[in-house]
């Protein structure tokens, strides 16, 4: 079973992959975990995202999440089973960045400002969603903002 979740920051896309995990029983990963040598701080190469994202997709079952949708994670799209789209509210998304930061930031600092955050979220959320939309245009999908474990379990049953 291979699943892919895209969406915004704050969207909801970590906590669903990891109940989707615990649930099925299949390892959930990144696009961060490719991207970021050090959270957040020093980024990989294009060539070793690439890489890392091949180990990741030629495993027999795999929850990928994240708000990367460039070629090199693109071929998850390609060999998923389902893949699941968050398309949140705006405003809602700016309150949960502004939660996060408030609650998680000074407690492990491992989130950029919140400013730098809703900058990047006004910049592309309407062009990362075209993007995830057009990816799954002809795949097994949900696009919404609220799934559940029974939802996504009727869909990878199609």
């Amino acid at each position: 079973m291979k699943i892919r979740i895209f969406g915004d920051i704050a969207s909801g896309k970590s906590t669903l992959a990891k109940k989707l995990g615990n649930e099925l029983g299949v390892s959930v990963f990144t696009t961060d975990e490719c991207v970021y040598l050090k959270k957040y701080a020093k980024k990989r190469s294009t060539s070793e995202r690439k890489k890392l994202a091949e180990k990741i997709i030629i495993q027999k079952n795999w929850i990928i999440e994240g708000v990367h949708h460039s070629d090199w994670i693109r071929g998850a799209a390609k060999k998923s089973d389902l893949i699941i789209i968050f398309d949140v509210w705006t405003p809602k998304l700016i309150y949960r960045i502004i939660k996060r930061t408030i609650f998680e930031e000074k407690q492990n600092n491992k989130f950029k400002s919140m400013v730098t955050l809703i900058k990047m979220l006004l910049r592309d959320s309407k062009d990362d969603l075209r993007a995830y939309k057009k990816i799954a245009k002809n795949k097994n999908h949900l696009i919404g903002s609220n799934f559940s474990i029974s939802q996504i379990k009727s869909a990878l049953a199609k």
